[in-house]
């Protein structure tokens, strides 16, 4: 089973969160093939993120992905699991935690279950809860002006994290002897600087939808969110 974060890892807002009322880039130029191998193997694939589930629904459109994604685990459900694991610690928890996404997952699962993630607390968190088996970390996506001058290949990432769920090795696709490093479970993931090292140029231009993150109907996500945001600006 293949878990995947959405900002960063699939989706951008030229390096950063997609936020509302924000153009929507993708993280790759064209369609990964890797999906359709992930796809004819029976992986499935759940997206796990802290934007509500009709926000990256949104953004899982404007990308090209919802037909391949398997379902969304979203802040929506992983709010109230992170309440209600609070109130049984009896502590107030300062964050919505991915940890419990399993909870919301089938059942039935074979292999391993890898995350890619672009925050390392993220990975460590769900690597220590027991939620994941591995994690894959990304780099970060860096812009300057229109020109990518950071970022990774999502296409590898896949297929990196597809050959840990069936068990292969994942010693073929190490494109440089430096490119992967290990850290008790988590394996991070090299960057491309774009125009070096045989990596072709890209532009905002060639990953952009068209198309902007919209506000959705109010949720009890949303308000925390609105609330949390006012109170970060009169500390800061």
């Amino acid at each position: 089973m293949i878990l995947c974060d959405l900002d960063n890892v699939l989706a951008t807002n030229r390096g950063r969160d997609t936020a509302i009322g924000q153009p929507i880039h993708r993280t790759f130029v064209r369609l990964p093939p890797a999906l359709l191998d992930i796809r004819q193997a029976r992986v499935p694939i759940h997206v796990v993120t802290k934007k509500t589930e009709a926000e990256a629904e949104q953004i899982l459109a404007a990308i090209g992905l919802s037909g391949w994604v398997d379902s969304v685990i979203g802040a929506n459900r992983l709010l109230w699991a992170t309440l209600l694991d609070g109130v049984r610690r009896c502590r107030a928890p300062s964050k919505v935690s991915k940890v419990f996404c399993t909870r919301f997952l089938s059942a039935r699962r074979t292999g391993a279950v890898v995350m890619i993630e672009d925050r390392p607390g993220h990975l460590r968190e769900m690597l220590d809860h027991g939620s994941i088996d591995a994690g894959i970390l990304v780099p970060p996506i860096r812009f300057n002006g229109d020109d990518v001058v950071e970022w990774f290949d999502v296409n590898a990432a896949l297929l990196t994290a597809f050959a840990m769920v069936v068990g292969t090795s994942v010693a073929p696709l190490r494109i440089r002897d430096d490119g992967f490093t290990e850290d008790r479970g988590m394996i991070r993931f090299p960057s491309q600087r774009p125009g070096t090292e045989g990596v072709p140029l890209v532009t905002a231009e060639q990953l952009a939808t068209g198309q902007v993150l919209q506000r959705v109907r109010a949720s009890p996500v949303s308000l925390l969110r609105q609330v949390r945001q006012r109170l970060d600006r009169r500390h800061s």
